[in-house]
């Protein structure tokens, strides 16, 4: 895999989209370890995440995840979201933002066809239809398949790069980071998913260094 070319990609897709670049930015130099099963196992915590963000009951995602045995699907701090008390604002803010991470991470099983631009909030419309638990959990997980290794690692690479573009005022004239909300959020949760693609660790571990 030539990383210098996929890094030259990238590149091109900021100057069409006018997104400065970082110049100091490594080239990625990583590859895929994750199976298809792991990515589709972290598509079902995302799921109920999202949902808990908007208004679904944790107490009733629960007993779904226990009737269909998923609790090995999550981190122990996400069931104990689940299972908490109600969300405060901020709490709700927070995981709001793993709708992307899911989006992102369906475009990576090649459920949906592209990739939106990161310029707005991603619709889950497409999406829904194609997860548990509108289809049967264990044939999801049993029949998931990635998209090839460099594909996901061009998007790991975009994705880095427009991180870094983006949260760093002094490439927009000093302009403050929050000047380009949500663009920054949005490429924040679609990039943890990528480097999660890339490791071992846990999702929580993931860092988002730029």
């Amino acid at each position: 895999m030539n990383y210098r070319t996929i890094r030259k990609e990238s590149q091109r897709r900021l100057r069409n989209a006018k997104v400065p670049e970082h110049p100091n930015l490594p080239l990625l130099d990583e590859y895929p370890q994750r199976s298809a099963q792991d990515v589709a196992r972290r598509i079902v915590a995302l799921y109920c995440l999202t949902g808990l963000a908007n208004g679904a009951s944790g107490s009733a995602m629960l007993d779904w995840i226990q009737t269909e045995s998923l609790e090995g699907y999550f981190e122990p701090e996400e069931l104990g979201a689940l299972a908490g008390p109600t969300p405060t604002e901020e709490q709700l803010s927070a995981l709001s933002w793993c709708q992307e991470s899911l989006y992102a991470g369906v475009w990576s099983m090649a459920l949906i066809h592209d990739l939106a631009w990161p310029d707005a909030e991603c619709s889950l419309d497409p999406v829904f239809p194609r997860i548990p638990p509108e289809v049967d959990a264990g044939s999801f997980i049993l029949d998931a398949s990635l998209r090839s290794a460099e594909q996901l690692v061009h998007a790991a690479d975009l994705y880095y790069c427009l991180d870094a573009a983006l949260r760093h005022g002094e490439l927009w004239g000093g302009a403050p980071v929050e000047s380009r909300y949500p663009m920054v959020q949005i490429v924040m949760e679609r990039r943890r998913i990528f480097e999660w693609i890339m490791q071992t660790g846990r999702w929580s571990d993931v860092v988002l260094d730029t």
